[in-house]
């Protein structure tokens, strides 16, 4: 059964479904190489996180730092115990925001997402 469930299931068309991969992969790199002219990046007053936006051609992307009380809290509601909690905490997690403010569709496949080292190799995430 799952043989013929994997063979009736169709992917859709992928004509330029890469492009909003490679422009996360590229604004990515940019936030961690600092902001640069494409780039916008501001401190929230109340919090004083930071957060990084770029917006190009009806498609916006953002990375938002996420304050460590928050992600405690939503990974503490998951049944996270004190102890994983305490290793999180020694993380830097990010809220991500993707809009589509133009009038076609945007598909992208999260399967499809990687990160590359600083050594160049690509890793699957």
């Amino acid at each position: 059964m799952v043989n013929d469930l994997k063979q009736t299931r169709q992917r859709p068309p992928r004509a330029n479904a890469g492009w909003p991969l490679a422009f996360l992969v590229i604004l990515s790199a940019m936030v961690l190489a600092g902001p640069g002219p494409a780039a916008e990046r501001r401190e929230n007053p109340k919090t004083g996180l930071w957060i990084w936006q770029h917006a190009q051609s009806g498609f916006s992307f953002e990375l938002a730092q996420l304050h460590g009380d928050y992600v405690s809290a939503v990974f503490g509601s998951k049944g996270f115990t004190p102890a994983m909690l305490k290793t999180l905490s020694e993380y830097c997690f990010f809220g991500t925001i993707v809009r589509n403010s133009s009038q076609g569709p945007v598909t992208m496949r999260v399967a499809d997402w990687f990160a590359r080292t600083p050594h160049g190799h690509d890793q699957t995430l």
